[in-house]
């Protein structure tokens, strides 16, 4: 009977222990885990799907969202950046969880990227289309700005 009495009492002291691990490494993820994805490169070509040649000079803005994290606010970030001669774009996002990206120039419709999940490297590339677009599509009154160049 005392044999029993000890095996219990000492089952009953793995569990108490396992759940108190358990409690202190739930409340550490808790408070500690964020989806947002760190020093996050966004980069890609621009094309005219008429002629499958590089687009120059075209404008990218970048929304980038990013998750409240413990004692933080949420935020979301805008990027403007502009194509090289090649067609090409590419910045760094510090971080973020979730991405959209538009690429506009006039003479062509403006094109949108759906919902991207933050990844350490994103290539999001556009086949533009000629034909009417307003500016005022592409730049919404309100949005807090970044200009890169």
């Amino acid at each position: 009977m005392a044999a029993t009495l000890k095996n219990s009492a000492l089952k009953s002291l793995i569990i108490i222990i396992l759940l108190a691990f358990l409690c202190v490494a739930g409340a550490f993820t808790f408070f500690n885990f964020s989806p947002n994805i760190k020093n996050i490169i966004v980069q890609g070509y621009v094309y005219d799907k008429a002629t499958d040649q590089p687009v120059n000079n075209c404008r990218i803005v970048i929304f980038s969202r990013k998750v409240k994290e413990y004692n933080t606010a949420g935020t979301d970030e805008t990027l403007y950046l502009k194509t090289n001669k090649d067609g090409y774009y590419r910045t760094t996002i510090d971080k973020s969880y979730l991405i959209f990206i538009r690429a506009y120039k006039p003479g062509y419709k403006i094109i949108r990227s759906g919902a991207i999940i933050a990844k350490k490297d994103i290539e999001q590339n556009f086949i533009l289309e000629k034909g009417p677009s307003s500016e005022s599509e592409f730049i919404k009154p309100g949005e807090s700005t970044v200009i890169i160049e």
